[in-house]
């Protein structure tokens, strides 16, 4: 695992110094929609799907405009360019494939393409997410009666693709069908894939919700995935190593319980790393309705990170903000819970008070019992006598040795009574001081009358 952690350190800092730039410069905006026509690709005047794709140019936008799309061929990502529909839209911006012929599925291969905020409905053998380079955000891949992926990401080893707040859904029918939510395999020589905040789930009685495979000999396949929930009734995380490859899936803040490898493959446990393997609760999983429900083990329990997008599947922020800090939750949604004002905790008390003052005229000093009424630092010093300090943890009595200086004492012994004023001070911990004074009438009575009496 330690070759698979360094390599996986070098791709990561590669992908960071990619992100410094901004992956879109500023270019023109082309719109497409449902019932677009014409090349003007305009927001007043949208065109068809793949003709706004073809007449964007590097650097450029392609904007979805709500609606159900039916491309009749596959839809190419592959220049550098922004593609997708308004944040938090994927629920109303649908490409829809089931109805094309074989093979026909959403290609995202640019190092710096971004596609995000649709759904892509498929069906057998077409209509999936096919991740080869760039980055996908808030997508949703449903695929129904298939064998097949509903995602897929295919690494190359030249950057590192990132699937992120998004859901991959394969509704598998029959028994024994080995259906994967997300397949990762690889790679020329060495790939790696970055997985954040997204729901892998698959149905069927030997479904898998995350498959990372390796199949030829020479090859290294590094998957690193975080804030994920993967569930399949098969397994939920599946890594495979065959015909000399290496493969090596890396999970911390997830959601997932049951694992398999083969041919020595490596898969993080689910009980370090802050996984965990509780069932997370959704409002519907039947219907596809992966927002959490109260009370699921998955709500706040991620790794705030930058790299897990700012916005999650609907379009709320990833990282929420409450009285006692900032959480993320695991898995493609963020629970919203309002929440109320943060009122601050009352200040600590700072009224103290004076219980007792024992004359101890033998010694010509005092003790001063005093009252706090918490935790602080109250203070005793005057002029002519010795300061003294001392500490509460909680509400207490505290006592206070009164002790002259020898220049006071002196004078004390001479006269035999004197008054001297000392202050009082409280600081509590977390509140403002209060400072008081108080008079008190030293006394001294030597043996025989004669001489100063040792302290």
């Amino acid at each position: 695992m330690g070759a698979i952690v360094r390599l996986m350190r070098t791709l990561l800092i590669s992908l960071v110094l990619l992100l410094v730039v901004p992956a879109v410069a500023s270019a023109a905006t082309y719109y497409a929609s449902p019932t677009g026509t014409g090349t003007a690709c305009s927001q007043a005047s949208p065109c068809e799907l793949l003709e706004a794709i073809e007449e964007v140019t590097s650097g450029g936008a392609v904007v979805l405009q709500p609606g159900t799309y039916t491309p009749p061929e596959a839809v190419f990502v592959n220049k550098a360019i922004d593609f997708g529909g308004a944040p938090g839209a994927a629920a109303s911006t649908v490409i829809d494939l089931t109805g094309g012929s074989s093979g026909i599925d959403v290609f995202v291969n640019w190092p710096t393409a971004v596609a995000h905020d649709f759904t892509i409905l498929g069906a057998d053998d077409k209509g999936s997410l096919q991740l080869v380079q760039g980055t996908a955000e808030r997508v949703v891949s449903v695929r129904t009666g298939s064998t097949s992926s509903a995602c897929e990401i295919s690494p190359q080893g030249g950057t590192v693709p990132i699937l992120r707040d998004s859901v991959c859904r394969v509704q598998a029918s029959g028994a024994g069908v080995p259906a994967v939510a997300l397949s990762i395999t690889c790679c020329v020589t060495t790939g790696s894939a970055i997985l954040r905040n997204d729901d892998f789930v698959s149905s069927g009685p030997e479904g898998v919700g995350l498959l990372a495979a390796e199949h030829e000999a020479g090859t290294q396949l590094t998957v690193e995935a975080v804030n994920v929930i993967a569930r399949g009734p098969g397994k939920d995380v599946e890594a495979k190593a065959s015909g000399g490859g290496e493969a090596g899936v890396s999970l911390s803040n997830s959601s997932f319980e049951s694992v398999r490898s083969i041919g020595g493959a490596l898969i993080s446990p689910s009980n370090a790393a802050g996984n965990q393997t509780a069932a997370p609760l959704f409002v519907d999983a039947a219907a596809g309705d992966f927002r959490e429900a109260a009370g699921s083990p998955t709500i706040a329990a991620g790794l705030t990170d930058p790299l897990n997008g700012a916005l999650d599947l609907a379009g709320q922020p990833r990282t929420q903000d409450g009285c006692h800090g900032t959480a993320t939750d695991i898995g493609a949604y963020e629970l919203i819970v309002p929440v109320p004002p943060c009122v601050p905790p009352a200040p600590s008390s700072n009224l103290f008070k004076v219980k007792r003052i024992q004359l101890r005229p033998k010694t010509g000093t005092a003790v001063i019992s005093v009252a706090v009424p918490g935790a602080g630092q109250f203070t005793l010093w005057g002029k002519g006598v010795r300061p003294v300090t001392s500490a509460s943890q909680g509400a207490e009595i505290l006592e206070f040795r009164v002790v002259p200086r020898p220049r006071v004492y002196r004078r004390l012994a001479r006269l035999g009574k004197l008054q001297i004023t000392l202050k009082l001070r409280f600081l509590p911990t977390g509140g403002s001081p209060r400072q008081t004074k108080r008079n008190v009438a030293l006394s001294l009575r030597t043996a025989s009358g004669t001489g100063p009496h040792a302290l």
